[in-house]
């Protein structure tokens, strides 16, 4: 059962890589990472020994925190 909630969690919020959360975002890799050392860009989560992922609903509630333009 829990399992199952588990899984059910992952397919309704799927993780993203880099490149889709350059698309996502209209950020460059640069960015991004520029970002993140400043604190105000999510980090990824480490999925693997080389690989790292963002939940695409951290994507958008950053997204939703940054002024309009």
């Amino acid at each position: 059962m829990v399992q199952r909630q588990f899984l059910q969690r992952v397919a309704d919020d799927p993780l993203l890589t880099r490149l889709q959360v350059e698309a996502e975002t209209g950020l460059s890799k640069t960015t991004l990472y520029r970002k993140m050392e400043e604190g105000s860009f999510p980090r990824p989560r480490r999925i693997g020994p080389n690989s790292v992922r963002w939940p695409l609903s951290t994507i958008r509630d950053w997204k939703a925190d940054q002024p309009q333009t």
